[in-house]
């Protein structure tokens, strides 16, 4: 199972009365923390995509995510189509980074798609959003909530110059409190497209496992995003 939230435990527990063995991969630590907790006491096997996961659970042991390379892979011929591409949900710390870099922005040739969490007060995780008054916004456009499947984002990476990369912050609907060190998958999806990416460095130790910086290169703030 992947992530954890679906199927129902009900149904998990129907599979161990059958001697079924189960195995949980939990794809968004910590963030899911307190939900994922009693759901993870449910599987015989627990995999998690942060080295934190084997704090957080009993018997958890850490894979970090990845990509297909089948999928992402440089396309040689690609034609130019963006100076910057970012494709993903629009976390409010991601909000606050493209708002403080948008006069730098608006004068270049841009992409940006994905989902935008919205501070309303009925929404449980309005606290995460972002006002609809944001610049950022303005870039979004009609790209507002819209998705892509793979095969598109592996042609956008190969068409787009530079590719911003800012992790989101540690706050969310299942955690406060633990900081999270992994990599998001676009670490992965963007060097297999080859595409150039600038990652921002708050998951500097955890990038330099993988990554040397002549393959990689990470960024401190608006300023020196901008350099």
């Amino acid at each position: 199972v992947v992530r954890g939230l679906y199927p129902s435990l009900d149904y998990i527990k129907k599979l161990k009365k059958l001697g079924i063995k189960t195995a949980l991969y939990t794809t968004d630590d910590p963030y899911d923390y307190t939900m994922m907790l009693p759901i993870t006491e449910h599987y015989d096997y627990v995999f998690s995509n942060d080295i934190i996961g084997e704090k957080l659970y009993k018997n958890c042991k850490h894979i970090p995510v990845a990509c297909d390379t089948s999928i992402y892979y440089p396309i040689s011929n690609a034609p130019y189509r963006y100076d910057i591409t970012f494709i993903g949900t629009f976390f409010k710390e991601r909000v606050e980074f493209f708002d403080s870099i948008y006069d730098y922005l608006k004068d270049k040739r841009t992409l940006f798609m994905g989902y935008w969490i919205n501070k309303n007060l009925d929404n449980p995780i309005s606290s995460f959003g972002s006002v609809d008054e944001s610049p950022t916004l303005k870039l979004l456009g009609k790209y507002r909530d819209k998705d892509e499947k793979p095969s598109t984002l592996n042609l956008l990476y190969n068409s787009t110059l530079i590719l911003p990369n800012p992790h989101r912050g540690k706050d969310w609907i299942g955690n406060n409190v633990f900081e999270a060190t992994n990599l998001n998958p676009r670490v992965f999806e963007i060097i297999a497209s080859g595409g150039f990416q600038l990652v921002s460095n708050d998951r500097e130790e955890t990038l330099r496992k993988y990554f040397d910086k002549d393959e990689i290169i990470s960024y401190s703030g608006a300023s020196d995003f901008k350099d």
